[in-house]
């Protein structure tokens, strides 16, 4: 269920963070100058990841920063916004990586004995010492990992909530705003209200806390009990359009899904059964898809034969729908009410239809 130096002042050109053509140089106050020192080493390729939320891997890529290296010096201009950001670098054919946390003004990171080694940014000072203080690149490397030491395991359970004791003690912290945002990107309402209530004014601009606040606002927008969000979508058969108002006075269940998820398709048998069941009872599913790549779901979905309607989005309806992971059920009343949300495995969903009054 669920990839972030000296200042030289010679350059006259400067790459947005969106990777567009260069432009004219701007305000040294309003760039983030990076420096690279490869020494010997003088060709390569950096590569700089979008710290942007992505939906696609078009948009991943047309945010993707990407530099040649062909000097000892490699020189790269980026906006000055105060986030993590993820840098790769490919050198003779060995490869670095490195997550450095900028700002306006210059950054110096250079490659000596096999690291890379960032100096003068005061940013990335701050990150190195929440890094040593609050474990998030170890908590990086655990995350996925089920076996692991008993340490490991009791740091893993008490990370949330350092973090979040954290804000107390650095209310002021853009670096903070990025570590708590990639922990509790999905949390729910009560813990984001939490972390927004935390934070100084003063960061409010941070482009983390934005991202939890919108977070915040889509999920009180779809709480159960909240009208659910209309919508529209092509139909691939024909040029029409379906609207989620088409089935008004019917219960809907939304199934989010995608072909590469593999708990998705797991459980595609159970919802069969589920339509086969109430379809009679004034019951209709509606699967959209969150593929990129239309090709593979149209595949997915003659293999999986699914008697219901097939839908593809981008993530537009389901950001609307504020689904952070999927396999995703949403089910509606006939009056557009979300009546229940989340990941129902198995009896869940069967327990959560009974409930409604569908009887077997």
């Amino acid at each position: 269920m669920k990839i972030k130096v000296i200042a030289l002042l010679l350059s006259v050109f400067f790459y947005s963070c969106g990777n567009s053509q260069p432009s004219e140089k701007a305000s040294s106050t309003q760039q983030c100058v990076i420096t690279l020192n490869t020494g010997d080493a003088k060709e390569g390729k950096v590569t700089i990841y979008p710290y942007q939320k992505v939906n696609s891997r078009e948009e991943a890529e047309k945010l993707t920063i990407k530099k040649e290296i062909n000097s000892s010096i490699t020189t790269i201009v980026l906006d000055d916004a105060k986030v993590l950001r993820k840098l790769h670098i490919s050198l003779d054919g060995k490869y670095f990586s490195k997550e450095i946390f900028t700002g306006s003004g210059a950054i110096s990171i250079v490659l000596k004995d096999g690291e890379l080694i960032v100096k003068e940014n005061p940013y990335q000072k701050e990150f190195s010492n929440l890094d040593k203080e609050l474990g998030y690149q170890r908590m990086s490397k655990l995350q996925y990992q089920k076996d692991v030491s008993k340490e490991d395991s009791i740091f893993k359970v008490n990370y949330a909530s350092n973090l979040l004791n954290a804000i107390a003690k650095y209310p002021k912290s853009y670096v903070l705003t990025a570590l708590v945002e990639k922990q509790f990107w999905g949390a729910e309402s009560n813990i984001l209200k939490k972390i927004k209530k935390g934070f100084s004014p003063e960061v409010k601009d941070s482009y983390y806390l934005q991202a939890l606040n919108a977070r915040l606002n889509a999920e009180l927008a779809t709480a159960v009990g909240a009208t659910a969000p209309m919508f529209t979508l092509p139909l691939t058969e024909t040029n029409e359009e379906f609207k989620i108002t088409d089935l008004k006075g019917k219960y809907i269940i939304i199934d989010f899904w995608a072909s590469w998820c593999g708990p998705c398709r797991k459980e595609i048998p159970n919802l069969k059964n589920v339509y086969k069941t109430f379809k009679d009872q004034n019951l209709e599913v509606i699967s959209i898809s969150t593929d990129s790549d239309k090709k593979a779901w149209e595949n997915a979905v003659t293999e999986e034969k699914m008697p219901w309607l097939q839908l593809l989005d981008t993530k537009k309806v389901s950001d609307s729908f504020n689904v952070t992971a999927i396999p995703h059920l949403v089910i509606l009343s006939p009056e557009g009410v979300i009546l229940s949300k989340g990941f129902f495995p198995e009896e869940k969903i069967w327990n959560e239809l009974e409930k409604l009054g569908f009887k077997k």
